[in-house]
């Protein structure tokens, strides 16, 4: 993903997908994650693939008490032809 677009990609109404996209997923995820004390992430690499992490606060039932937790997810490689 290019450098200037990273910056922007959280923002409501920006999309990179023209009049197919209303620019509202990214922005409603990271408010949604962030009202529930998580946060996603995008880590991107310019031409070898990107990521989204996602850390999702767990409730431990033997601590009893929010634990953030980073789940490992391969990152999508782009397809060789």
């Amino acid at each position: 993903m290019p450098e200037e677009k990273i910056a922007d990609i959280f923002k409501p109404f920006v999309s990179t997908k023209g009049s197919k996209g209303t620019g509202l997923g990214l922005a409603v995820s990271r408010k949604i994650l962030r009202e529930h004390g998580g946060d996603i992430v995008l880590e991107s690499q310019t031409g070898k693939g990107s990521k989204f992490i996602l850390r999702i606060p767990i409730k431990s039932a033997l601590i009893g008490d929010s634990i953030a937790t980073t789940p490992q997810m391969p990152a999508l490689e782009p397809e060789s032809e």
